[in-house]
């Protein structure tokens, strides 16, 4: 408690802890908040890379915290993870834009479907709003981060529907599965040559939306929201959902890479699906995208950008 008030004292809000993995867990997490102190001003950058090289160099790499999320919902992180290590801190935002969307197209009668989940950050959102767990389906293909995904469904008393496969065109196949250099880029190795190791990949069956959608009882009327982030893999994914597709009350966030400067995924969505786009960046009103100003908005190679798919002609706002 003491180290916990020396931090708090100093300004910086930090999640409090609900359990730790062991003393290592412990030790690590007060060296991260301390260094927090002085890396709140510039929005935490920094502590990803101080948690992966702790992990690596000072503590065992499976050091872990389960911490508060959002009103009553829990969320188990490992330090070591570059990815998740920032939310021991309260007032970091993880893609707020997706955030906001969610907030406001999610109802508690909506399917959810959250594709490439990772450990399950979005599920946990929508669980809060959505209370039928058969109405929030769970997607991560690498199964050590399913391993994560899964311990996060049980310490929230599985709220959701948590399926290991890789989204594909069609159900029922398997594919390879590169998971070599961390679960934030894990995705389907293709006929990519640089993935034919298999040290380096692992075998994983394929779902498909439609089939995934097929599973979930609903009518017409019921409204659906696609979270799609499968690293590369969206087109795909995408045209395994025709049916799925032809639903009025369809809202898509997807991933388009901004080292992929050809823009491949707003392409489908804008010339081949005929869906409109939407630019939802910057915390003001969502702006109708052209392809240009997709590629125009990639600024960091290395960042993923989120973009908003409707219907064509549908309406789409976050008054």
């Amino acid at each position: 408690m003491r180290r916990y008030n020396f931090i708090v004292e100093r300004g910086l809000s930090v999640r409090p802890i609900q359990s730790y993995s062991g003393p290592g867990a412990r030790f690590e997490t007060w060296l991260l908040w301390l260094v927090g102190v002085f890396l709140r001003p510039f929005a935490y950058r920094g502590i990803g890379t101080l948690s992966r090289h702790l992990g690596r160099r000072a503590f065992r790499a499976q050091n872990h915290v389960v911490v508060p999320l959002f009103r009553k919902s829990l969320i188990d992180i490992e330090l070591g993870d570059y990815y998740w290590s920032r939310l021991l801190f309260a007032d970091f935002e993880y893609e707020p834009e997706v955030a906001r969307v969610l907030a406001a197209y999610l109802k508690p009668d909506s399917v959810f479907l959250d594709l490439g989940a990772n450990i399950g950050y979005w599920s946990i959102f929508a669980s809060e709003i959505i209370a039928d767990p058969k109405r929030i389906v769970t997607v991560e293909g690498g199964h050590l981060t399913f391993e994560r995904l899964s311990r996060n469904a049980a310490i929230n008393h599985h709220p959701f529907t948590a399926i290991h496969g890789a989204v594909a065109a069609r159900a029922g196949e398997t594919v390879s599965f590169v998971t070599e250099g961390g679960h934030a880029g894990a995705r389907i190795a293709g006929s990519d040559e640089r993935f034919k190791d298999t040290q380096r990949t692992e075998t994983v069956a394929t779902c498909s939306i439609d089939a995934l959608m097929a599973a979930i009882e609903t009518t017409k009327e019921t409204p659906v929201v696609i979270k799609l982030d499968v690293e590369g893999a969206e087109v795909p994914a995408l045209m395994g959902a025709k049916e799925t597709l032809r639903r009025t009350g369809i809202l898509i966030i997807y991933e388009d890479h901004g080292a992929d400067r050809d823009c491949t995924v707003s392409r489908h969505v804008i010339e081949d699906m005929g869906f409109d786009v939407y630019m939802i960046d910057g915390g003001g009103p969502p702006v109708k995208a052209t392809l240009d100003a997709i590629a125009a908005s990639k600024t960091d190679p290395l960042k993923g950008y989120n973009f908003v798919a409707v219907p064509p002609g549908a309406e789409f706002s976050l008054d």
